[in-house]
């Protein structure tokens, strides 16, 4: 089996923290306000957890994922990332409504699992199982 030089995991490195930094502050280039109303859906979740940023190991299907909470006043912004550090979700939450980020496909499906992680965040949880999901903490 054939080692993979030390050059390009660091570079590997460099290129996932820059993504991480990239979503996770929200920088954006484009904003896709995708309206989408559900029942039961963020009216339920109060935005009152206190942080600036969190980091979660989520896993789903045996693959694990790092998901980057972000809050910046009562706007959470929320990137999802592979094992690989490739983006797969990136969405804001704000005045009780998601909306896609980046040039990224809509994922619908991962607000009640981002609404789930922060209730638990509110009530001091370190994990969340949700369907699925599951999602720890990291320590930061």
């Amino acid at each position: 089996m054939r080692k993979i030089p030390l050059f390009f995991s660091s570079f590997l490195c460099v290129l996932c923290v820059f993504f991480a930094t990239f979503f996770a502050t929200g920088c954006s280039l484009l904003n896709t306000n995708v309206a989408k109303n559900q029942q039961n859906s963020t009216n339920s979740t109060k935005q009152t957890a206190n942080f600036t940023v969190k980091s979660f190991s989520v896993t789903q299907n045996n693959e694990t994922k790092t998901l980057h909470i972000s809050k910046n006043g009562e706007t959470y912004h929320f990137a999802l990332f592979d094992g690989f550090g490739t983006p797969l979700a990136a969405k804001t939450l704000q005045n009780g409504k998601f909306k896609n980020d980046k040039f990224l496909p809509p994922t619908g499906e991962l607000e009640p699992f981002f609404e789930a992680i922060l209730a638990a965040i509110n009530r001091g949880e370190k994990s969340v199982n949700f369907n699925d999901w599951s999602a720890y903490e990291l320590h930061q």
